[in-house]
Protein backbone atom coordinates (compact mmCIF):
# COMPACT_ATOMS: atom_id res chain seq x y z
CA UNK A 1 0.00 0.00 0.00
CA UNK A 2 1.26 3.19 -0.43
CA UNK A 3 0.75 5.80 2.15
CA UNK A 4 1.17 9.26 2.02
CA UNK A 5 3.51 8.93 -1.02
CA UNK A 6 5.57 5.62 0.47
CA UNK A 7 5.33 2.32 -0.35
CA UNK A 8 4.88 0.87 3.33
CA UNK A 9 6.89 -1.99 2.72
CA UNK A 10 9.86 -0.66 1.58
CA UNK A 11 12.68 0.71 3.12
CA UNK A 12 12.22 4.63 3.81
CA UNK A 13 15.75 6.48 3.14
CA UNK A 14 14.86 10.26 1.91
CA UNK A 15 17.53 11.42 -0.49
CA UNK A 16 18.29 15.16 -0.11
CA UNK A 17 15.34 17.41 -0.16
CA UNK A 18 16.59 19.59 -3.72
CA UNK A 19 17.36 17.34 -5.56
CA UNK A 20 14.04 17.51 -7.25
CA UNK A 21 12.38 19.22 -10.08
CA UNK A 22 9.45 21.20 -9.04
CA UNK A 23 7.14 19.69 -11.45
CA UNK A 24 5.16 17.15 -9.73
CA UNK A 25 5.58 13.12 -10.92
CA UNK A 26 2.85 12.06 -13.06
CA UNK A 27 3.67 8.54 -12.36
CA UNK A 28 2.20 7.21 -16.02
CA UNK A 29 4.79 4.51 -15.68
CA UNK A 30 7.86 2.92 -14.04
CA UNK A 31 11.85 3.08 -15.59
CA UNK A 32 14.44 0.83 -14.73
CA UNK A 33 17.66 1.21 -14.55
CA UNK A 34 21.11 -0.51 -13.46
CA UNK A 35 23.21 0.83 -10.31
CA UNK A 36 26.18 -0.64 -12.24
CA UNK A 37 28.00 -1.34 -8.60
CA UNK A 38 27.52 -3.35 -5.95
CA UNK A 39 26.71 -1.94 -2.18
CA UNK A 40 25.92 1.22 -0.99
CA UNK A 41 28.51 3.26 -3.21
CA UNK A 42 25.84 4.81 -5.94
CA UNK A 43 23.77 5.72 -3.17
CA UNK A 44 26.12 7.14 -0.69
CA UNK A 45 28.30 8.39 -3.02
CA UNK A 46 26.16 9.64 -5.83
CA UNK A 47 22.33 10.44 -4.45
CA UNK A 48 23.14 10.83 -0.85
CA UNK A 49 26.46 13.51 -1.87
CA UNK A 50 26.59 16.88 -1.06
CA UNK A 51 29.14 17.49 -3.18
CA UNK A 52 29.66 21.09 -4.81
CA UNK A 53 31.64 23.17 -7.14
CA UNK A 54 32.99 26.30 -6.77
CA UNK A 55 29.76 28.37 -7.79
CA UNK A 56 27.61 26.02 -4.82
CA UNK A 57 26.13 24.04 -7.94
CA UNK A 58 26.33 19.78 -7.57
CA UNK A 59 29.28 18.46 -9.42
CA UNK A 60 28.47 16.66 -12.08
CA UNK A 61 28.96 13.02 -9.95
CA UNK A 62 26.42 14.34 -7.57
CA UNK A 63 23.77 15.55 -10.14
CA UNK A 64 21.53 12.43 -9.28
CA UNK A 65 18.81 11.23 -7.34
CA UNK A 66 15.90 8.28 -7.97
CA UNK A 67 13.16 7.19 -6.23
CA UNK A 68 14.25 3.94 -5.54
CA UNK A 69 16.87 1.49 -4.77
CA UNK A 70 16.68 -2.25 -5.55
CA UNK A 71 18.68 -4.40 -3.62
CA UNK A 72 20.64 -7.24 -4.28
CA UNK A 73 19.01 -8.78 -0.75
CA UNK A 74 15.65 -7.76 -2.45
CA UNK A 75 14.97 -5.04 -0.03
CA UNK A 76 13.54 -1.87 -1.57
CA UNK A 77 14.52 1.34 -0.88
CA UNK A 78 12.98 4.51 -1.13
CA UNK A 79 14.37 7.87 -1.26
CA UNK A 80 11.40 10.22 -2.48
CA UNK A 81 7.66 10.01 -2.38
CA UNK A 82 5.89 8.91 -5.64
CA UNK A 83 5.23 12.44 -6.73
CA UNK A 84 8.78 13.45 -6.80
CA UNK A 85 10.51 13.88 -10.07
CA UNK A 86 13.90 12.92 -9.57
CA UNK A 87 17.07 13.67 -11.72
CA UNK A 88 17.42 9.80 -13.26
CA UNK A 89 16.53 9.26 -16.54
CA UNK A 90 18.27 12.00 -18.66
CA UNK A 91 15.62 14.74 -19.48
CA UNK A 92 13.24 16.44 -17.53
CA UNK A 93 10.43 14.77 -19.34
CA UNK A 94 10.99 11.00 -18.47
CA UNK A 95 12.06 12.22 -15.07
CA UNK A 96 8.63 14.04 -14.04
CA UNK A 97 6.30 11.67 -15.65
CA UNK A 98 7.92 8.19 -15.17
CA UNK A 99 9.06 6.16 -11.30
CA UNK A 100 12.63 5.68 -11.45
CA UNK A 101 14.04 2.63 -9.97
CA UNK A 102 17.93 1.37 -10.08
CA UNK A 103 19.22 -1.49 -9.34
CA UNK A 104 21.81 -3.17 -7.82
CA UNK A 105 24.66 -5.02 -9.59
CA UNK A 106 26.31 -4.63 -13.27
CA UNK A 107 25.82 -5.52 -16.68
CA UNK A 108 25.67 -8.88 -17.36
CA UNK A 109 24.09 -9.62 -14.10
CA UNK A 110 20.88 -10.73 -14.65
CA UNK A 111 17.82 -9.18 -11.23
CA UNK A 112 17.93 -12.11 -8.84
CA UNK A 113 14.89 -13.90 -7.49
CA UNK A 114 14.79 -11.30 -4.61
CA UNK A 115 14.88 -8.18 -6.70
CA UNK A 116 12.22 -10.08 -8.86
CA UNK A 117 9.98 -10.59 -6.46
CA UNK A 118 10.75 -6.78 -4.93
CA UNK A 119 10.10 -5.87 -8.44
CA UNK A 120 6.81 -7.22 -9.04
CA UNK A 121 5.03 -6.01 -5.76
CA UNK A 122 6.16 -2.18 -6.86
CA UNK A 123 4.67 -3.06 -10.49
CA UNK A 124 0.87 -4.00 -8.43
CA UNK A 125 1.47 -0.77 -5.72
CA UNK A 126 1.77 1.35 -8.95
CA UNK A 127 -1.33 -0.36 -10.62
CA UNK A 128 -3.09 0.07 -7.33
CA UNK A 129 -2.29 4.07 -7.19
CA UNK A 130 -2.45 4.58 -10.80
CA UNK A 131 -5.63 2.18 -11.95
CA UNK A 132 -3.06 0.95 -15.16
CA UNK A 133 -1.51 -2.01 -15.91
CA UNK A 134 2.02 -2.37 -16.06
CA UNK A 135 3.09 -4.03 -18.95
CA UNK A 136 6.34 -3.85 -21.31
CA UNK A 137 4.38 -4.48 -24.81
CA UNK A 138 4.65 -1.98 -27.23
CA UNK A 139 1.43 -0.99 -27.60
CA UNK A 140 0.18 1.01 -24.01
CA UNK A 141 3.85 0.65 -22.44
CA UNK A 142 4.25 1.39 -19.00
CA UNK A 143 7.18 0.04 -18.25
CA UNK A 144 10.34 1.65 -19.86
CA UNK A 145 14.38 1.47 -19.52
CA UNK A 146 16.20 4.28 -19.30
CA UNK A 147 17.47 3.57 -22.77
CA UNK A 148 14.02 3.71 -24.15
CA UNK A 149 13.83 7.27 -22.48
CA UNK A 150 16.57 9.19 -22.63
CA UNK A 151 15.64 10.79 -25.89
CA UNK A 152 12.05 12.03 -24.57
CA UNK A 153 12.62 16.05 -24.89
CA UNK A 154 15.97 18.39 -24.43
CA UNK A 155 18.72 18.63 -23.45
CA UNK A 156 19.32 15.47 -22.35
CA UNK A 157 22.26 13.26 -20.94
CA UNK A 158 22.68 11.00 -24.47
CA UNK A 159 22.02 7.54 -25.34
CA UNK A 160 22.72 4.44 -23.16
CA UNK A 161 22.68 0.71 -22.65
CA UNK A 162 21.50 1.50 -19.11
CA UNK A 163 19.74 -1.51 -17.88
CA UNK A 164 21.64 -3.60 -20.09
CA UNK A 165 19.18 -6.27 -19.82
CA UNK A 166 18.89 -6.96 -16.34
CA UNK A 167 15.39 -6.73 -15.46
CA UNK A 168 14.40 -9.68 -18.21
CA UNK A 169 13.43 -11.82 -15.25
CA UNK A 170 11.10 -9.21 -14.00
CA UNK A 171 9.66 -8.78 -17.42
CA UNK A 172 9.34 -12.97 -17.72
CA UNK A 173 7.77 -13.01 -13.99
CA UNK A 174 5.06 -9.88 -15.32
CA UNK A 175 4.01 -11.95 -18.32
CA UNK A 176 3.60 -15.13 -16.13
CA UNK A 177 0.98 -13.00 -13.48
CA UNK A 178 -0.60 -11.66 -16.61
CA UNK A 179 -1.21 -15.09 -17.62
CA UNK A 180 -3.18 -15.91 -14.50
CA UNK A 181 -6.34 -16.51 -13.22
CA UNK A 182 -8.66 -13.07 -11.67
CA UNK A 183 -8.85 -15.02 -8.54
CA UNK A 184 -5.50 -16.38 -8.37
CA UNK A 185 -3.33 -13.24 -8.79
CA UNK A 186 -5.95 -11.99 -5.67
CA UNK A 187 -4.44 -14.73 -3.97
CA UNK A 188 -0.95 -14.10 -4.74
CA UNK A 189 -1.19 -10.74 -4.03
CA UNK A 190 -2.48 -11.75 -0.80
CA UNK A 191 0.06 -13.36 0.50
CA UNK A 192 2.35 -10.87 -0.99
CA UNK A 193 0.95 -8.59 1.43
CA UNK A 194 0.76 -10.72 4.43
CA UNK A 195 4.33 -11.94 4.07
CA UNK A 196 6.46 -9.21 2.31
CA UNK A 197 4.83 -6.24 4.07
CA UNK A 198 4.51 -7.64 7.56
CA UNK A 199 8.09 -6.78 8.28
CA UNK A 200 10.23 -9.94 9.74
CA UNK A 201 9.30 -13.83 9.49
CA UNK A 202 11.06 -16.71 12.31
CA UNK A 203 12.01 -19.45 10.29
CA UNK A 204 14.34 -22.70 11.40
CA UNK A 205 16.73 -23.74 9.49
CA UNK A 206 17.14 -27.41 8.98
CA UNK A 207 19.05 -29.68 6.54
CA UNK A 208 15.86 -29.50 3.70
CA UNK A 209 15.47 -25.40 3.86
CA UNK A 210 19.58 -24.42 4.52
CA UNK A 211 20.01 -23.97 0.68
CA UNK A 212 16.86 -21.87 0.15
CA UNK A 213 17.67 -19.73 3.24
CA UNK A 214 21.07 -19.62 1.93
CA UNK A 215 20.15 -18.25 -1.33
CA UNK A 216 17.54 -15.87 0.00
CA UNK A 217 19.78 -14.17 2.84
CA UNK A 218 23.20 -14.55 0.91
CA UNK A 219 24.35 -16.11 4.32
CA UNK A 220 25.07 -20.09 4.76
CA UNK A 221 23.25 -20.38 7.98
CA UNK A 222 23.72 -23.39 10.86
CA UNK A 223 20.93 -25.80 11.66
CA UNK A 224 18.88 -24.94 14.73
CA UNK A 225 19.41 -21.46 14.53
CA UNK A 226 16.05 -19.09 13.60
CA UNK A 227 16.67 -16.62 10.56
CA UNK A 228 14.44 -13.64 10.73
CA UNK A 229 13.70 -12.99 7.17
CA UNK A 230 12.61 -9.43 5.83
CA UNK A 231 10.37 -8.45 3.11
CA UNK A 232 11.06 -10.19 0.00
CA UNK A 233 13.61 -12.40 1.71
CA UNK A 234 10.39 -14.44 2.32
CA UNK A 235 8.95 -14.88 -0.83
CA UNK A 236 12.49 -15.49 -2.25
CA UNK A 237 12.66 -18.52 0.13
CA UNK A 238 9.39 -19.74 -0.46
CA UNK A 239 10.32 -19.55 -4.06
CA UNK A 240 13.31 -21.55 -3.81
CA UNK A 241 11.56 -24.19 -1.56
CA UNK A 242 9.98 -24.93 -4.79
CA UNK A 243 6.49 -23.25 -4.31
CA UNK A 244 5.27 -19.34 -3.51
CA UNK A 245 2.84 -21.55 -1.14
CA UNK A 246 5.38 -23.86 0.65
CA UNK A 247 5.01 -22.80 4.43
CA UNK A 248 8.09 -24.01 6.35
CA UNK A 249 8.01 -20.89 8.64
CA UNK A 250 9.16 -21.12 12.49
CA UNK A 251 5.42 -20.38 14.39
CA UNK A 252 3.80 -23.23 11.81
CA UNK A 253 6.66 -25.61 11.96
CA UNK A 254 6.30 -25.90 15.77
CA UNK A 255 2.10 -26.12 15.63
CA UNK A 256 2.26 -28.52 13.40
CA UNK A 257 5.14 -30.42 14.83
CA UNK A 258 2.74 -30.11 17.82
CA UNK A 259 -0.21 -31.49 16.47
CA UNK A 260 1.88 -34.39 14.50
CA UNK A 261 3.42 -35.48 17.59
CA UNK A 262 6.80 -34.29 16.42
CA UNK A 263 9.35 -32.83 18.60
CA UNK A 264 9.97 -29.31 18.11
CA UNK A 265 12.09 -28.00 15.60
CA UNK A 266 12.18 -31.60 13.83
CA UNK A 267 11.73 -31.21 10.21
CA UNK A 268 7.77 -31.26 9.36
CA UNK A 269 5.60 -32.18 5.86
CA UNK A 270 5.79 -29.87 2.84
CA UNK A 271 2.21 -28.03 3.02
CA UNK A 272 0.24 -26.09 0.42
CA UNK A 273 -0.57 -22.52 2.16
CA UNK A 274 -4.00 -21.56 1.66
CA UNK A 275 -4.60 -19.10 3.87
CA UNK A 276 -2.13 -17.74 6.25
CA UNK A 277 -3.25 -15.01 8.56
CA UNK A 278 -1.09 -13.68 11.48
CA UNK A 279 1.17 -16.90 10.94
CA UNK A 280 -1.58 -19.45 11.62
CA UNK A 281 -2.22 -21.67 9.00
CA UNK A 282 -6.50 -21.72 8.11
CA UNK A 283 -6.37 -24.29 5.72
CA UNK A 284 -3.96 -26.81 4.47
CA UNK A 285 -3.48 -29.31 2.31
CA UNK A 286 -0.38 -31.95 2.74
CA UNK A 287 1.44 -32.36 -0.85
Amino acid sequence: MIVDGWVDWAVREPGPADKVYSDRNRGEGIVCHSMEGWGRGGIDGRMMSQERDADGRYTPKAQASWMFSLMADGRLLQHYPVWSSTWTSGNREANTRLWAVEAEGVAGTPLNAAQVVAMVGLAREWERYTGRRARREPEGRTVWEHREVWSWSSPNAGPTACPSGRYAPFYAALDEEDGMKAEELARLERVERLLAGRGVVPVVCTEENRLPLELATGVKQPLGVTVRLSGAQTLAYLDYMGNNFWLGLAGTQERVARLEGKPAGDPVARFVLDVLEDGDVIMRREV
